[in-house]
């Protein structure tokens, strides 16, 4: 089954500012969420324990810890990767942190599934907007973020069927100027191409292209208003 969007505003700086700091309040709230995700009672332990780390002791955010880098011995590289468990623990924490101004635009995003992402790609390449100079490169930037997710601790994710993303607040302008400037691109094509040969050709998004960029653009300018980060869990 295809992973839904579940896109919400949030702030980056609580969740952040929890880590490490021991407040029994929030890990109260988050341990709670967690019990009501989570029916395995190992992959609930595991979680637990995890979320346990975060609140009570912290952990180094992915942001603050040096790429992998190649050791003298030439051995494999060491990527830290973030499972399940953890990405249930991060989710549980968000909700932890909750305030009742946080839009809530699930209802509105979870009939997207993640091809709609992978779609909105292909389009960009097939319509030629990503090889135009309109183009702007930031655009790659959200895309892989909407892609393969935004992990705060791991390299990347391990999972079979989630992950999550964040968008800072700063970046939101960005991404609702670029989806602007792909939708209202439209290829220009050579005169020598027959007419025949122009109809077949892609010159600008598809309808469904438009819809879901329209929609996506929708979403975060009203988070980006309200003064949020974006977050999406896809499951």
């Amino acid at each position: 089954m295809a992973l839904r969007m579940n896109l919400s505003g949030c702030r980056i700086q609580a969740i952040t500012a929890a880590i490490g700091s021991n407040d029994s309040v929030i890990l109260d709230r988050a341990s709670t969420h967690l019990s009501d995700i989570l029916s395995d009672v190992s992959a609930r332990l595991k979680a637990q324990a995890w979320l346990q780390t975060l609140v009570g002791t912290g952990y180094p955010l992915r942001s603050a810890r040096q790429p992998p880098a190649l050791q003298d011995d030439g051995s494999l590289l060491v990527h830290h990767l973030e499972a399940e468990i953890h990405i249930c623990a991060i989710h549980s924490l968000v909700q932890a942190l909750n305030q009742e101004d946080y839009l809530d635009l699930a209802g509105e995003s979870s009939h997207w599934s993640h091809p709609a992402i992978t779609a909105l790609s292909d389009d960009l390449r097939a319509c030629g907007f990503t090889r135009s100079d309109e183009c702007p490169a930031s655009l790659f930037t959200w895309l892989s973020a909407l892609s393969y997710g935004t992990p705060l601790f791991g390299d990347g994710f391990q999972t079979e069927w989630s992950f999550y993303s964040f968008v800072a607040n700063e970046e939101l302008q960005s991404v609702i100027a670029d989806l602007a400037v792909a939708m209202a691109y439209e290829r220009p094509l050579p005169d020598y191409i027959p007419d025949d040969v122009r109809k077949t050709m892609n010159t600008r998004l598809s309808d469904n292209g438009q819809e879901f960029a329209r929609e996506l653009s929708g979403w975060f300018e009203r988070i980006q208003q309200a003064g949020q980060d974006a977050y999406v869990i896809w499951w």
